[in-house]
């Protein structure tokens, strides 16, 4: 199923793909609220991506504070309505991820922690002229917030584009070494991703038409049998499949291709004949050469030699030779 093509700038495909307003909005809805249409796109606002942490940093022997820039795939400002005419707000980012990351559950409350700073630096710099009247009647002078200030609830979604379960911490408790015999209230802060091998179809659906499709067949891509009866069981959505979800199936499954018979009278392709395509160019001669250097990459990002020998369709013992005796192909 897979070849020896890389998807040129798999970040940035995937980065993009989740940034559309659409998919954004309807991920965020099932997600966060477990139901559709929670978030409407036109109340999804983009954000600058980059934020700043506070670091400190020892030059020339003396302390020096900074702040460190920390870049997300996606992060948006959503609004959604809680009751009849009445809002609230939230701050969401969505991280991409095609391969594994142990420190991702840090990441993630590092990523929200550095939001809500920018939070309070910005309601200090709102409150900054409150700032005598509050000394003399309340003495609250060094606080940056004023009583009634709120932060916006920020939340971090990891969306992992991979047939694998995710093997990695799901909070940053799991990456502390408590010591025994410890009273103090442990920081929890889980992580939230979206497993597509842990969900039926049905519900990955539910996170919309064009994201729920394409990681349907994330989910299926290590089996040709599976990946043929979601084709006709999804007939409608995957005969004429939309451009951009096929780039991002692409550049996800590490496949190339040859649509060029496959396109439809609507503008889409026919991913069924694609796939068929693909299998059939996979018989031809090459195929091994195709199978020993997607193995090389699928190792890299994290897939077992057992599961890449299913992907491949090749012995496991082949597979663990290519992948750990870095035996070429003879």
């Amino acid at each position: 199923m897979k070849t020896q093509n890389v998807i040129a700038n798999t970040d940035g495909i995937h980065r993009n793909y989740l940034a559309d307003p659409e998919v954004f909005a309807q991920a965020v809805s099932q997600t966060v609220f477990g139901r559709e249409n929670q978030v409407m796109p036109e109340n999804v606002i983009e954000l600058d991506s980059s934020r700043q942490f506070p670091e400190e940093r020892i030059r020339n022997g003396k302390k020096e504070k900074t702040l460190r820039e920390l870049r997300r795939d996606v992060l948006k400002e959503v609004r959604t309505e809680q009751e009849k005419n009445a809002f609230s707000c939230l701050i969401a980012g969505m991280e991409a991820q095609t391969y594994r990351c142990r420190e991702m559950a840090f990441r993630g409350a590092q990523y929200d922690l550095a939001e809500y700073g920018t939070q309070i630096r910005a309601m200090e710099r709102r409150n900054r002229k409150r700032r005598r009247k509050e000394k003399q009647e309340s003495g609250l002078f060094l606080s940056k917030m004023k009583e009634d200030d709120l932060l916006k609830f920020a939340c971090t979604i990891v969306v992992w584009f991979s047939a694998a379960p995710w093997k990695e911490p799901r909070n940053l408790i799991d990456l502390i070494d408590v010591p025994k015999g410890c009273r103090l209230p442990l920081p929890s802060w889980p992580l939230t991703v979206i497993e597509p091998c842990l969900m039926s179809d049905e519900e990955l659906l539910k996170l919309g038409k064009s994201l729920g499709s394409v990681l349907i067949l994330v989910k299926h891509s290590k089996s040709c049998e599976e990946m043929n009866q979601v084709m006709r069981k999804y007939a409608q959505i995957y005969g004429n499949y939309g451009k951009r979800e096929t780039e991002v199936v692409e550049s996800a499954l590490y496949l190339n291709l040859d649509l060029k018979d496959c396109e439809t009278k609507e503008g889409g392709f026919d991913m069924c004949k694609a796939f068929e395509q693909q299998r059939a160019f996979g018989r031809q001669e090459g195929r091994l050469e195709q199978a020993y250097e997607s193995s090389l990459r699928l190792y890299k990002r994290g897939f077992s030699a057992e599961e890449i020998a299913v992907i491949e369709d090749q012995p496991e013992e082949t597979v663990r030779k290519w992948i750990f005796e870095k035996k070429p192909l003879n």
